[in-house]
């Protein structure tokens, strides 16, 4: 869909028979594609006419274009660092005796594609820290990627997917419970601006129980740890009438 057309319509670019179709992310120079499908993850140049020819996961892992196919754990989404050379998978496996979600960096040689393995540059939680109630319930609902340095990810506490909000550096393994609405809980999708900047979320007030209602805050990193008091984005009442519904958020830089 062409989001800048008078009257945008949706074109339907490929349909898949399998059940397990969940994430398709371009990378940030177009060039390429990362299709979470059946639990593998498969990369390939993004090409449209490539998709409008396929129907199976089999048949992209027959194309002669495929990049990489990546079922070394079960994975359930990607995201792509900004260079575009490495991606940030969240796959499923035993956590704690039950099945839970882990969040995997693996850099892989665009180039060179299946003639290299892809490189495990990080993991977590796994053993470098423990979000809050996640070893009751080892889920993470939502997770994004500045595509350097930074992640934002929520933990699982109440309404399917909304919970503690947290920030974690790679460069330094530090991790830090942010929440950044008067310190309380609960946040469902969060994602960082194009440039980094500024995070938008999705709040919901706790301490109001089912009188909470779903918000949404444009906040600057910068202002996270400090006094001020953030206000939200002026929208419709009830614009979100459904507290339990997933909300995925899209960011893309400012047009003059």
């Amino acid at each position: 869909m062409n989001v800048d057309s008078v009257q945008a319509e949706s074109e339907e670019v490929v349909c898949f028979n399998e059940g397990k179709f969940e994430g398709f992310r371009v990378s940030p120079d177009g060039m390429h594609m990362a299709i979470s499908i059946e639990r593998r993850l498969l990369v390939l140049p993004f090409d449209l006419q490539i998709l409008s020819s396929v129907t199976s996961t089999f048949e992209l892992q027959g194309s002669e274009d495929l990049c990489l196919d990546y079922a070394d754990v079960a994975v359930k989404g990607a995201r792509w660092s900004a260079d575009g050379q490495s991606l940030a998978i969240v796959y499923q496996s035993v956590v704690n005796q039950r099945l839970g979600d882990t969040i995997r960096i693996i850099e892989a040689d665009m180039q060179r594609c299946q003639a290299v393995d892809p490189l495990i540059m990080d993991e977590f939680p796994a053993k470098r820290f423990v979000p809050e109630g996640y070893e009751r319930y080892p889920v993470l609902p939502f997770y994004n990627w500045d595509g350097n340095r930074q992640f934002l990810f929520n933990s699982l506490k109440r309404n399917v997917g909304y919970g503690e909000l947290y920030l974690y550096d790679i460069s330094t393994n530090m991790l830090d419970k942010i929440n950044p609405v008067d310190g309380v809980c609960c946040y469902g999708t969060a994602a960082f601006s194009p440039d980094g900047t500024h995070i938008l979320l999705v709040f919901q007030d706790e301490r109001r129980g089912a009188d909470s209602e779903t918000e949404l805050y444009y906040i600057p990193v910068d202002q996270i740890d400090s006094d001020v008091e953030f206000v939200p984005v002026r929208l419709p009442l009830q614009f979100f009438p459904d507290l339990r519904e997933s909300i995925q958020l899209a960011l893309r830089p400012a047009s003059p």
